[in-house]
């Protein structure tokens, strides 16, 4: 029994310490994951993309439909725009490119940005003529194998933060929509090379900070464990 207690409370400090960690950014939390296969083309039955707003010919498509689009594959890195050091996600990512669903919808002459929303209530967006060049995709597998999410919004030379995954609602707007964290301080250009956003606008918790305190926690369940020892406690 003590040693089950003591299995259960190192592991509870790790997943407080995982969790914590993919809290802290919104590139971290989109680089979980847990969602079923998406080998096949029924992986997501009741799963919906929606293309809606300015557009001539608002789009509803199954994960069937996508998967059968013609795809398109690009190389890029998701970086976290707190940790610029970090590659989250690297390699050859495969999907169907944004600028094939927004023709297919017909953007309207008013349309001034495209607006993404996840399942999560996350959203972000980009300008048309980011959103239309030839690079940007829709994810679905990444090197040769399925993502595990529905799709990821792949921008390469973008900030984390514009990679949005889970997406059900693509919507183009015909004034200035801003996503979550661009409407909250963070560059709407979100360009890589661009500074990180200014201090306070979202709480930052950096490793330095983190790691101290996972090794306290760590050093007191050691300690605890060492005490039982000795006690020859019996439960």
């Amino acid at each position: 029994m003590k040693k089950i207690f003591l299995i259960a409370a190192n592991s509870l400090t790790i997943i407080l310490f995982a969790t914590t960690v993919l809290s802290l950014t919104p590139e971290l939390a989109a680089a979980s994951v847990n969602s079923p296969d998406a080998g096949t083309s029924s992986a997501y039955p009741d799963w919906q993309l929606i293309v809606t707003g300015s557009v001539n010919t608002p789009l509803n498509l199954s994960w069937a439909e996508i998967v059968a689009l013609p795809q398109s594959t690009v190389n890029a890195e998701l970086i976290c725009v707190d940790w610029p050091d970090w590659v989250l996600m690297s390699g050859n990512w495969t999907g169907v490119k944004l600028r094939l669903l927004l023709e297919t919808a017909g953007i309207s002459p008013q349309a001034m940005k495209v607006g993404f929303h996840a399942t999560d209530n996350f959203s972000t967006d980009l300008t048309i003529e980011t959103a239309m060049r030839d690079d940007v995709i829709l994810a679905y597998e990444l090197n040769g194998e399925p993502l595990g999410e529905e799709v990821r919004l792949v921008v390469p030379g973008k900030w984390g933060y514009k990679w949005i995954h889970h997406v059900n609602i693509i919507a183009l707007y015909s004034d200035d929509f801003l996503g979550y964290y661009e409407s909250s301080g963070y560059s709407d250009e979100a360009d890589v090379n661009m500074p990180s956003p200014p201090s306070g606008i979202i709480p930052e918790f950096p490793l330095w900070i983190i790691l101290p305190l996972f090794l306290t926690a760590t050093l007191v369940l050691t300690i605890y464990r060492k005490r039982i020892n000795k006690l020859r406690v019996k439960f």
